[in-house]
């Protein structure tokens, strides 16, 4: 991993030769090569790579595995990376350069100032801007340039509510919050849900903003039903404390599902612990149950590079790249066809425009409306939907 990460130094570029000129697309990823290199371009960690870089590394990871499919297809693009965390240069800097005629751009943002940036630039020149990882509109109005592939919360929590509809509205609901900005939100856009359907659910709610005693939990629950616990809270040790709780009234009697939020799905809930609870999250992509055969084949070629296994990120930087450059290339004038979907690799993304600020006739933004459901139990998966 470390040799990939030293290469990436000299890789500003990936083209075909052809006698057209190429389709130019700029890919934005959280590098942070300016923290661990040295002026003069030595690695400070000696054999170790700090947590933060991880991630993007590891997006960076897919992307390059991307690029190399695509070469072996003889697509013609030209490929350019740039390091959002780069002190020397500005993201409009790169933008305004090298990247002023690019016919797409590909983010794996972190912050809001980030987003507007790309976002904004890419409304200017009417060339997509698609977000791969960031799930959050950052506010915006009239911008149809802008597509969000993780699904922001709003979308989410409207998912979790249609999931309790169709599946649980028979069962004992218990929605357990804690006061706070994500959670206010989560738990309007639970009722608001609630309050346009035809047939409106019940459900009990507590405050678990200092936890919840077994007591006060076990009065909440039915025995003669099976209890389904909206975690509505990212505060991702809240819930497992509410898992492990559950696990252990499991034992007297109370059977249990918990549905928590996508933050969820890299926890791997294999512990005694979490024993007999039906655990349920939500999320916008998929790997590999998508395709196996592609996934295996990601999976040994990073393995082979970094000798280390891949992380969801390394998937997600694979899928997004080769997916959408593949889509660009493969439609006249290189626009992407939002609706095409016949290069879904892992996951269905389904793209709705959202119009929820704007006066005008666009749309606010692009968004990706598809949300799984991941069931497991006892840290083995029993079901996507």
């Amino acid at each position: 991993m470390l040799g990939c990460f030293c290469c990436m130094l000299s890789i500003a570029a990936i083209a075909q030769n052809n006698h057209t000129a190429p389709a130019k697309v700029g890919i934005f990823i959280p590098l942070n090569l300016d923290t661990v290199f040295t002026s003069g371009g030595s690695y400070k960690y000696n054999n170790n790579i700090p947590r933060y870089v991880l991630p993007g590394l590891e997006f960076y990871s897919g992307v390059q595995i991307a690029l190399d499919s695509l070469q072996k297809e003889g697509l013609n693009a030209e490929i350019y990376i740039i390091d959002t965390k780069d002190k020397n240069v500005s993201l409009s800097r790169h933008l305004s350069s090298e990247l002023k005629d690019a016919s797409l751009l590909i983010g794996m943002v972190q912050n809001v100032a980030e987003l507007k940036t790309i976002a904004d630039a890419a409304h200017a020149r009417n060339i997509p801007f698609i977000s791969a990882t960031y799930p959050n509109d950052a506010a915006t109005v009239g911008n149809p340039s802008l597509i969000i592939l993780n699904s922001t919360l709003k979308s989410h929590c409207e998912a979790i509510y249609k999931l309790l509809a169709n599946s649980y509205n028979k069962e004992n609901i218990i929605v357990l919050t804690k006061p706070g900005f994500q959670e206010d939100k989560i738990k309007a856009i639970l009722e608001e849900s609630n309050s346009a359907a035809s047939r409106s659910l019940k459900w009990k709610t507590a405050d678990i903003s200092n936890g919840i005693d077994t007591y006060a939990l076990t009065a909440l629950m039915d025995s003669t039903k099976n209890n389904v616990v909206v975690c509505a809270t990212l505060d991702e040790p809240a819930g497992l404390t509410l898992i492990k709780q559950l696990s252990s009234l499991n034992s007297d009697g109370y059977r249990s599902t918990i549905i928590g939020m996508p933050t969820w799905d890299d926890i791997s809930f294999t512990k005694d612990d979490y024993k007999g609870v039906e655990i349920v999250y939500s999320t916008p992509f998929l790997t590999a149950s998508g395709n196996n055969r592609v996934f295996n084949s990601v999976t040994n070629k990073f393995k082979a590079r970094s000798k280390s296994r891949p992380s969801d990120m390394v998937y997600k930087g694979f899928e997004i790249t080769y997916r959408y450059i593949k889509n660009m290339l493969s439609h006249q004038d290189n626009i992407i066809d939002l609706s095409d979907r016949s290069g879904k690799i892992f996951s269905d993304f389904d793209i709705e425009p959202l119009k929820m600020r704007t006066t005008k006739n666009e749309p606010d933004y692009y968004e990706n409306k598809k949300i799984y459901f991941i069931k497991k139990l006892d840290g083995i998966m029993k079901g996507i939907y």
